[in-house]
């Protein structure tokens, strides 16, 4: 009997026909296989199947298995059989030998069993050395070694294992499929592999629906730390409602969800956004749906010209449709918050890594703080009476081997059942008794899966950013609120801790105020008045006064018939041009506050002025002037683009730009001289001469994800008394503002100025041959040139223990990638620089600023009052 007519009906192209497909039975034998398959590969394809459903259940069983990834189970391969169908349709499935057939369907069974926790033993159950990102990582490689070595256990036979662990590994985008066989030699015979990999990759990236994402496992995972790339995967499997393969027109479409507007716009009003910020929300909406479609272009990119040269079936082109609907409030409002955040999220800084952090806490805590409240009921009990019950609230109880006292107060990660007042119900009797909800089963199963995110969080994100000293930080405070006496103490713990991070940044706005009106006074270059060429030059401060004197009559210069009031010329605003240059380098919240803090500044002095000289005859006229924007006129600002930590996507897209992101948000907070520079264009704007008609870069801002300090002041010679960390390029951009005045002695220097919280800061005990120091490198153990191979490049590192991005940030053209490749070019990126204090001329907190740090008995000061801060 042929099938393959009733299969063309089901799979007729169209979205109509495309968003659900059925689970295929295994009771249904003639139909299942579309009539693929002989009776005899029928049959060993059951096996696989049946094998692999068992393998899944011991290791579920066994171990914990993967947090934050969509599920690679029966299910999604079921879904990947499915595509592989849906690629190769009718007939032209005839193209491809038995043996060819049964390889690409049994593939897709066998493909990700490599993501499973425990496929190699115990030893796998060390979190630190097989993190859940290592193992996702390296999956595809699991999945080939444990195919050879353990084909029994899939029920395969030991002919077909080699070529089925090759389709296994090179099912990733991460492998150059260049170089898999094309084909490869089974028995007499031969299999066209490398088309069999192509058809699997594309299959597998298809499987991107909501039902690969159940809606509960999805709320619960959200709430996580997951890495990025896995959260962003979720998400687009929400907002995908189906799609449509079209072998004939040879592209694919995929359908998207979207949310009707007026709820849309409801739901961002409740969080009392501007209708700027809305906007915003909706293009990053957008842009969520265009990352989807990116990352399958790239992935039908790195598959395409094999199958046009298969010759089977193959497609060109990704495309687009979009349907508003309603959508489940769980993924609704998820989806919100992620646009809402879609920088800080992707790609955050210090700052907003840390906030990330607290806000998951919080949900953690909330989540069950609420599903316990909503379901209050007593104790198990045997005929209703409490002291039967099971678990018994403030009981002794024994949690990993270890007993705990119900009077002990503090008693370590699992301790016993603790009660808050708003926890206690009346019992069902009316007798008044308080019964806990939180019993011990209870809050043992909160502490166990919030002491599995601080695992992620430090295997998994700590690993990658050694330099943040504030996220390892609150990791210890969180890591302490274990000890807490209930769920509640430990919300209000975090709301604590997040509202003193948010002062310590609203204060660093105030403390940048201060300090650049003491910088006016005492630091800015005096400029030579050509209007007072016979008197001596005044200070800093009055000819900032004189001049935005200047540019406020010049704002109104209609109304006042061009007039000359109080000795002013309106039109000295154009004819001696004043600000201040800025330089900045790498995304920082702190230093855009900052910036604010100095705009504030500079209103201040402009509302001084206008009450002085202008309100007093011309009151209706200071409604018309934009101080802000004045005050932001006053600032020239440079952001270099920050190309270490550039990543691009396909079709020439960016997935990343530092410079960009920093310059649009330094635009929105309404700064109106902003400009986008090549990094090594700095030395160009650094090399101006003190008496140069060009004006020069007075401040370079810099924020950082640490500062370390040494209370030891027996350094001496060349070492550091600190370091502060930030990704690499900081160091390039701090020895230039500090250097090129040793070239030229005329060179204008400007100020290096580094913004920070206290929470970034760390004050060390020892010396300059500190383990801890920097400068006290151990080479002790290390393996030296470490390459690693990763979606076509290769990465090179000088250790194993350096930090480096593996991560592309050339412009994705296959033929240089291609030259680079074949001629073993590597690509070197460090991740993070550690620059010297004593390059850094002053310092702002967000208690105090500080200048000249450089100088012994400022540094000494600066590091007395940390201590004594972070002490308090």
């Amino acid at each position: 009997m042929t099938h393959n007519d009733d299969r063309n009906d089901y799979f007729r192209t169209g979205a109509e026909n495309q968003e659900h497909l059925p689970v295929i039975s295994p009771d249904i034998k003639e139909a299942k296989y579309w009539n693929w398959l002989s009776d005899e590969y029928a049959e060993k394809l059951d096996r696989i199947r049946h094998a692999v459903r068992k393998l899944i259940a011991d290791c579920e069983s066994m171990f914990p298995q993967l947090a934050g990834y969509t599920p690679h189970g029966p299910e999604h391969f079921e879904r990947v059989e499915n595509i592989i169908h849906r690629l190769i349709p009718g007939d032209k499935v005839e193209k491809l030998k038995m043996r060819e057939r049964f390889y690409l369907l049994a593939s897709a069974w066998i493909h990700d069993v490599g993501m499973l926790r425990g496929l190699f033993g115990d030893e796998e159950h060390d979190r630190l050395k097989y993190s859940d990102d290592r193992i996702r990582r390296e999956h595809h490689k699991r999945s080939e070694i444990f195919i050879v070595n353990h084909f029994s256990r899939l029920d395969i036979d030991y002919n077909d294992s080699p070529a089925l662990a090759l389709l296994a590994h090179y099912h990733r985008r991460a492998e150059d499929l260049n170089r898999c066989p094309m084909e490869f030699p089974v028995n007499n015979d031969t299999v066209a592999l490398r088309l069999l990999a192509a058809y699997l990759r594309l299959a597998d990236s298809l499987d991107i629906d909501q039902s690969r994402s159940p809606a509960s496992d999805y709320a619960i995972c959200i709430a996580y730390n997951i890495p990025i790339e896995s959260k962003l995967h979720w998400i687009k499997s929400r907002l995908v409602s189906g799609i449509a393969i079209e072998p004939e027109a040879h592209k694919i479409i995929i359908h998207f969800k979207e949310p009707h507007r007026p709820s849309l716009l409801k739901e961002l009003q409740k969080a009392n956004l501007t209708d700027k910020d809305i906007a915003i929300v909706i293009q990053n909406l957008a842009r969520l749906r265009k990352m989807v479609i990116d990352d399958l272009l790239e992935e039908l990119n790195s598959v395409k010209n094999f199958l046009i040269r298969g010759g089977i079936s193959y497609f060109l082109d990704v495309e687009e449709r979009s349907t508003r609907m309603a959508i489940d409030n769980q993924v609704f409002r998820e989806i919100v918050l992620l646009a809402n955040n879609f920088d800080m999220i992707t790609h955050p800084s210090a700052s907003g890594l840390m906030e990330i952090v607290l806000n998951t806490v919080e949900r953690i805590v909330s989540r069950h703080l609420f599903r316990d409240k909503d379901h209050m009921h007593p104790s198990p009990s045997i005929d209703g009476n409490p002291e039967d019950a099971e678990v018994k609230c403030g009981d002794t109880t024994e949690f990993n081997g270890r007993q705990q006292d119900k009077n002990t107060k503090k008693q370590g990660p699992r301790e016993k059942c603790h009660t808050s007042e708003s926890s206690k119900f009346d019992g069902a009797n009316g007798d008044g008794r308080h019964i806990s909800i939180y019993c011990n089963h209870k809050y043992s199963a909160f502490r166990n899966q919030y002491q599995e995110f601080l695992d992620e969080l430090e295997c998994e994100v700590m690993v990658n950013r050694p330099c943040h000293i504030g996220l390892r930080k609150i990791v210890k405070r969180l890591k302490n609120l274990l000890y807490e006496d209930s769920l509640d103490a430990i919300q209000n713990a975090i709301k604590k801790e997040k509202k003193r991070i948010h002062k310590e940044r609203a204060e660093i706005r105030k403390r940048a105020h201060d300090y650049f009106a003491e910088y006016i006074a005492t630091k800015m270059p005096f400029v030579e008045s050509s209007s007072r060429k016979n008197t001596p030059t005044n200070s800093s401060r009055e000819q900032l006064e004189e001049y935005l004197l200047s540019c406020l009559y010049n704002l109104i210069k209609d109304d006042l018939s061009g007039e000359s009031k109080n000795g002013v010329d309106p039109g000295n605003a154009r004819k001696n041009k004043l600000g201040i240059n800025v330089l900045v380098y790498g995304y920082s919240e702190l230093v855009i506050k900052s910036l604010c803090g100095f705009r504030d500044y500079i209103v201040r002095i402009i509302l001084n002025q206008a009450s002085k000289k202008i309100l007093e005859n011309h009151p209706i006229k200071i409604h018309k002037i934009n101080f802000e924007q004045l005050a932001s006129d006053f600032f020239t600002i440079y952001v270099c683009e920050g190309q270490p930590k550039t990543m691009t996507a396909p079709n020439d897209a960016l997935a990343y730009h530092d410079g960009s992101r920093y310059a649009v948000a330094l635009a929105r907070r309404g700064f109106t001289r902003v400009v986008l520079i090549p990094d090594l264009v700095t030395a160009n704007l650094l090399h101006r001469s003190k008496h140069s008609q060009i004006p020069p870069i007075h401040l370079v801002l810099l924020g950082a994800n640490g500062l370390e300090l040494l209370q030891d002041n027996k350094v001496g010679g060349d070492k550091a008394n600190g370091y502060f960390r930030h990704s690499s390029g900081h160091m390039a951009i701090a020895a230039l503002a500090r250097n090129l005045k040793l070239i030229k002695e005329n060179i204008y220097s400007p100020r290096l100025v580094l913004v920070l919280t206290t929470s970034k800061c760390l004050i060390r005990t020892g010396n300059a041959n500190d383990k801890n120091n920097p400068d006290a490198d151990s080479h002790s153990g290390r393996r030296y040139e470490v390459i690693t191979e990763k979606d076509g490049y290769i990465y090179f590192a000088i250790d194993d223990k350096e930090n480096t991005r593996n991560q592309p940030f050339l412009v994705r053209d296959e033929e240089v990638r291609s030259q680079l490749y074949n001629n073993n070019i590597k690509i070197y990126n460090p991740r993070e620089d550690c620059v010297p204090i004593n390059m850094v001329d002053d310092v702002i907190l967000e208690f105090e600023y500080r200048m000249d740090v450089s100088k012994d008995e400022s540094l000494t000061g600066l590091i007395n009052t940390l201590e004594n801060k972070i002490e308090q």
